[in-house]
């Protein structure tokens, strides 16, 4: 099948501009809202990536699919590359049950200040000339390479950004768990049990609960989603950083649900302990996401090793939880779109 996944393609396995103003992803304004295609057949997959595998569920052209195996092994090892093999960068910090510390780089840049406004309001959204240039030093810092002149910005001056509503994050954090359970060989009996006691099989996509009660598409591409979960506990403020050369740490599974107890998901909601982060925030560092993207998707187009540190999965899972989680409003934004019709073009 087109979309299976090739371990080997573009994968280096670790051993233990002045921008224009240019519509987001070429849209016009008068273009009309189109939900993305749906899967051809039961595997998750819909789109390439940027390594030969593609994202379980996401249209477009990413990183989000790199395979699983590619995982670090442990903690303190460089994260140099030296002779075509790539060492494991450090983990990231622990998961904090007080709350992920005060802003980003990237939320000081984009002016954010802590819980304003709430989640689900607007505000004006940041310059984005500006926040671009900052990713452009940041890019530079990171070892990518810089998106040409005129690569489309995120959003447009005049934009109204927000995040999407708390509990509607933490459903998606839940759902994915599930999955991830599923992926660990959870029967459908706990996992969609426990979805549909829970009131969240609204937010499950079609693959998913494909993937959940039949065990139909690959399992290897949904464990991925681990990146995506620690984006969302960053979004959410329980996660210190979200560094593009540091894999994710610890104490993710202990934050999630606990399906094996059966524990609700309003007592998770209320054990979670989130501090959303501004949405300015989240938008720089989609930005970042956004741009880091192009880099791995230009590497696997020219036959190239993928640059930085990390693995191209980390940056493609990330982005999708970005993508998703951070909502604009203007003349070049359609609505918000469900979780597997996110645009992951680079």
């Amino acid at each position: 099948m087109a979309n299976d996944p090739d371990p080997e393609a573009g994968v280096v396995t670790p051993p233990d501009l002045a921008p224009s103003a240019a519509p987001r992803r070429g849209k016009t304004p008068s273009a009309p809202a189109t939900a993305a295609p749906a899967p051809a057949t039961a595997a998750p997959a819909t789109g390439a990536s940027a390594v030969g595998a593609s994202a379980a569920g996401a249209p477009g052209a990413s990183a989000a699919g790199a395979p699983a195996a590619a995982a670090p092994a442990g903690k303190g090892s460089s994260g140099t590359a030296s002779a075509g093999v790539r060492t494991a960068p450090p983990v990231a910090a622990p998961l904090r049950a007080d709350g992920g510390g005060g802003p980003s780089r990237a939320g000081r840049r984009a002016g954010a200040e802590p819980d304003e406004p709430a989640p689900g309001e607007e505000t004006p959204a940041p310059d984005p000339v500006m926040i671009r240039n900052g990713t452009l030093a940041d890019l530079e810092e990171l070892g990518f390479p810089p998106p040409p002149d005129g690569y489309p910005l995120v959003w447009e001056p005049g934009d109204a950004v927000a995040l999407r509503p708390t509990v509607e994050i933490l459903g998606r954090c839940a759902v994915l768990n599930a999955v991830l359970a599923g992926v660990f060989g959870a029967p459908s009996e706990l996992t969609c049990g426990w979805l549909e006691r829970n009131g969240l099989v609204d937010a499950v996509t079609e693959p998913e609960w494909a993937f959940l009660s039949e065990r139909k598409g690959s399992g290897d591409l949904y464990g991925l989603h681990v990146e995506a979960l620690w984006a969302f506990a960053w979004v959410l403020g329980v996660g210190e950083d979200l560094d593009p050369g540091r894999y994710c740490g610890e104490g993710l599974a202990a934050w999630l649900p606990d399906l094996g107890s059966g524990e609700p998901f309003a007592d998770w909601q209320q054990r979670a302990g989130v501090h959303p982060r501004p949405a300015a925030e989240v938008a720089a560092l989609l930005d970042l996401h956004y741009c880091l993207d192009w880099g791995h998707v230009q590497a696997l187009m020219n036959d190239e090793p993928p640059p930085g540190v990390t693995l191209p999965y980390v940056i493609g899972q990330r982005r999708w939880a970005l993508e998703w989680a951070v909502t604009f409003r203007g003349p070049y934004h359609q609505g918000p779109p469900r979780w597997d019709e996110v645009d992951l073009a680079s």
